[in-house]
């Protein structure tokens, strides 16, 4: 006979039947009658209803055919991006700087799926980087490579704030800090908003003048405009330190470049 199942998925990802009906079973004459049950319990009719009119109204599976393409438009890019970026980590050195190479293993790395997509960005820091060419860099995946996708300078670092799907780079040189808050839009990342803090001395009164301005991108790219501070606190949203001061945490953490370390993430 026919007959109906409800499953309801678990948090280890196995499925827990809930309620069931079928007409496989007989009476002792031999007549088919219907059989529910609910949690692995017979029940009658009104109590299996009840229980599925509870878990309200749901959507009939769309089928697809088993074709290669179907398959990997389907469950395709999690193992490209992960084939993506062993490659990426077995190239031994990349780029650091205009001129400079660095061994990945003399790194730390970190992935952080940024803009929660279920495909994570990777942060890459190097310590002993000039400041010139920025101590933390982002990567990204796109179209089966691993890109850069921030190079900052000014000895930058990178804090991620989850609810906003934002990071921050900030840094400094001399009597200037920065901060540039970004999202990540079609696999790069883009600047929304720009904050920089200037020192400058007075002569006259012997003494440090704090200048702060606000821009809609980063101060130092073309067709930058300045904008106010609430223009600035609305894009950058809350739970970020505004005062200026180094308070917000990293919201990440950093692991050694180790082939334990990476198959934690690729494997």
């Amino acid at each position: 006979g026919t007959g109906e199942t409800y499953y309801q998925v678990q948090k280890n990802g196995t499925f827990r039947e809930i309620a069931h009906s079928d007409c496989s079973h007989f009476d002792q004459e031999g007549n088919q009658i219907e059989y529910y049950s609910v949690k692995g319990k017979k029940v009658n009719w009104s109590t299996f209803d009840a229980k599925v009119k509870s878990f309200g109204t749901g959507k009939s599976l769309k089928g697809y055919n088993a074709t290669k393409k179907n398959i990997n438009k389907m469950f395709g890019q999690v193992a490209e991006w992960k084939t993506a970026y062993q490659n990426f980590f077995d190239k031994k050195t990349i780029s650091w700087g205009t001129d400079h190479k660095v061994s990945l293993g003399d790194l730390r790395f970190a992935f952080v799926d940024i803009d929660q997509n279920g495909v994570p960005e990777l942060i890459l820091e190097n310590k002993d980087s000039a400041m010139a060419y920025g101590f933390e860099h982002v990567y990204g995946y796109s179209n089966g490579k691993i890109v850069k996708m921030l190079d900052d300078s000014y000895g930058n670092v990178i804090t991620y704030n989850k609810k906003n799907r934002m990071i921050c780079s900030s840094g400094g040189n001399m009597d200037l800090f920065y901060e540039d808050y970004y999202v990540i839009k079609e696999n790069r990342a883009v600047c929304i908003a720009s904050r920089e803090i200037k020192e400058e001395y007075d002569y006259d009164k012997g003494g440090f003048n704090t200048k702060i301005a606000y821009y809609d991108k980063h101060s130092f790219d073309s067709n930058v405009k300045k904008i106010s501070k609430k223009q600035f606190e609305s894009k950058v949203k809350e739970g970020w330190n505004l005062d200026g001061e180094k308070k917000y945490k990293k919201g990440f953490e950093f692991k050694e470049v180790t082939r334990n370390n990476l198959s934690k993430y690729l494997n």
